[in-house]
């Protein structure tokens, strides 16, 4: 059946068969490739409507709030594991 599509006359050997699954397989990637549609953003979320005007807010790293991060002492364990395990 292949051989005609091809144009090669093939015995039924492990060079054909890869070819056949291969083709398959590239048909099917297309037809899923140009079949499944994303869905729309938000449309399962019915409760985020009305959301698209929010305005993006700009935060800025202050002097202070690095100190104070420095400053708890739950964080201190994890400032000395990234200091010894960082990459060479």
């Amino acid at each position: 059946m292949w051989e005609r599509f091809l144009g090669v006359n093939f015995s039924c050997n492990r060079l054909s068969i890869r070819l056949e699954t291969g083709f398959i397989g590239i048909l099917v990637a297309f037809v899923i490739f140009s079949g499944v549609k994303e869905p729309q953003k938000g449309i399962s979320e019915p409760e985020m409507e009305g959301f698209e005007s929010i305005t993006i807010t700009i935060y800025k790293i202050r002097k202070e709030n690095i100190i104070n991060l420095f400053k708890k002492r739950s964080l201190v364990l994890l400032y000395i594991l990234g200091a010894l395990l960082r990459p060479l």
